[in-house]
């Protein structure tokens, strides 16, 4: 967990840098899923930044052995974000090609630079959508997180 907290503040400032405002202590953020994974209710991101009524959730990995885990994640964050990341330390960072295919993006982030592995600004449509985004889910996480910020 330390180290993770370590990749936080470049991952924050990369978004800053996409226009991106960050929501503070987004692990404290509960986001329902029940609706369409009923095993959980809720589920925590790691970091969200919002922008003109979209999400972008990144969720951040040290371990590659929990790449299936943390990709399940993504894909429950896929249908109420538009913008859906992983990032690993640089220096573990593999380019998991399957990830673009589903709309995910890979992030290899140092302690002073993030470089986007897999690239999805801006969302391509050509991608293979298990659950599509709920636009009206989106905005009500959007709007939950607004609230935080300010």
């Amino acid at each position: 967990m330390r180290e993770q907290i370590k990749l936080y503040e470049p991952i924050k400032k990369w978004l800053e840098s996409k226009g991106f405002d960050v929501a503070p202590d987004a692990e404290k953020i509960p986001v329902l899923v029940k609706d369409i994974f009923p095993i959980r209710s809720w589920i925590h991101p790691d970091v969200i930044g919002i922008k003109n009524f979209e999400v972008c959730v990144v969720e951040v990995e040290i371990n590659l052995d929990k790449i299936y885990e943390v990709m399940g994640k993504c894909m429950l964050w896929k249908t109420t974000a538009t913008y859906v990341y992983i990032a690993f330390p640089k220096e573990k960072c593999n380019k998991f090609k399957v990830l673009k295919k589903f709309g995910i993006g890979l992030l290899g982030v140092s302690k002073d630079d993030v470089e986007e592995v897999i690239k999805i600004f801006p969302r391509e449509r050509s991608l293979t959508e298990l659950h599509p985004l709920n636009y009206e889910k989106e905005r009500e996480f959007y709007n939950q997180i607004r609230r935080i910020i300010t």
